[in-house]
């Protein structure tokens, strides 16, 4: 799915993200398909992109979610890309297609500047008035969007900092505890020496020493 990837890191290389929080997670996504050839394909390990739809009603005032049965939380309509993909907008608009089972969706997009709604193959955008529900719709789903995918970032960051430090023998939750609470990050942890990473509360010049070795070992990538 070289096409796909192509089109997801030009997607993500030209967008301005409107938070610090955002362009964190836009360079973490550009990093991971620079990183993966394969990045957008399912079996890409360590993680993957997937392409999702917020459908909205046609009058844009309603959303159609689906309730997740093992979550337990509602979601909008996405999943995996296909081989069949060739672009970021094609693989969201057969995901919503699939998963709703409502046929005749169509994209549009709402510009970040002026709130405007652009459909396919349309030379000038939709205006909304400032104060009407659909546009307030729009705006939230859009929102939601964005927060959703940075809280799952964030958590999925989290687990993975726990992975590496959990793999290190002597080290349990209590002393990861204690060493992610002195350095903030396993980048900053890699950066310490033996010396400071023994200062930390439990650990020790022994276990300093096992700790520095594995996370220089060949191979070892460390979280941000």
């Amino acid at each position: 799915m070289t096409a796909l990837r192509d089109d997801a890191l030009a997607t993500l290389r030209d967008w301005d993200a409107p938070d610090t929080g955002q362009e964190r997670l836009r360079r973490s996504y550009v990093d991971h398909l620079d990183a993966h050839p394969d990045g957008t394909e399912r079996d890409c390990h360590p993680a993957h992109l997937t392409a999702g739809a917020l459908v909205l009603s046609a009058d844009r005032t309603q959303v159609l979610l689906t309730l997740h049965a093992k979550a337990r939380r509602w979601f909008h309509l996405g999943g995996h890309c296909e081989p069949g993909d060739a672009t970021l907008p094609a693989a969201a608009l057969r995901e919503g297609t699939e998963e709703s089972g409502v046929e005749g969706i169509y994209l549009c997009g709402i510009a970040k500047r002026l709130e405007e709604i652009w459909l396919p193959d349309d030379d000038f955008p939709v205006i909304l008035p400032r104060n009407s529900d659909a546009l307030f719709l729009f705006q939230r789903v859009r929102d939601e969007a964005h927060r959703f995918a940075i809280t799952h970032q964030r958590q999925r960051r989290k687990r993975d900092i726990s992975t590496v430090l959990s793999e290190i023998p002597g080290l349990g939750p209590a002393r990861v505890r204690e060493l992610l609470k002195h350095f903030g990050s396993v980048k900053r942890l890699r950066g310490a020496g033996e010396t400071e990473i023994a200062e930390v509360k439990g650990i020790g010049p022994s276990l300093a020493a096992t700790v520095h070795a594995h996370l220089h070992a060949d191979g070892v990538s460390a979280p941000r």
